[in-house]
């Protein structure tokens, strides 16, 4: 985090949109996702077709990164 800013490690297409989201959204978006079971995160890419290897692969990359989230926007560090 960066002068209550969160820096997010993403050199892809539209960088530019995510250079402006605050601790506080950050920590707004990580109280709504934590709510999501693995079910509900599965079926999402279930209901996109992925076969069962890449729901399982996709389901836990987007797990961790809702924890990498929330420990980020709850730490002591993060100015908010």
């Amino acid at each position: 985090m960066k002068s209550g800013k969160i820096k997010f490690a993403y050199e892809g297409k539209n960088k530019s949109e995510n250079q402006d989201i605050t601790v506080a959204d950050g920590r707004w978006l990580a109280d709504l996702l934590v709510q999501l079971t693995d079910k509900q995160i599965e079926d999402a890419f279930k209901a996109a077709n992925y076969s069962d290897a890449d729901v399982k692969t996709l389901s836990e990359s987007v797990r961790e990164r809702i924890r990498a989230l929330d420990l980020a926007t709850k730490s002591p560090n993060a100015r908010q």
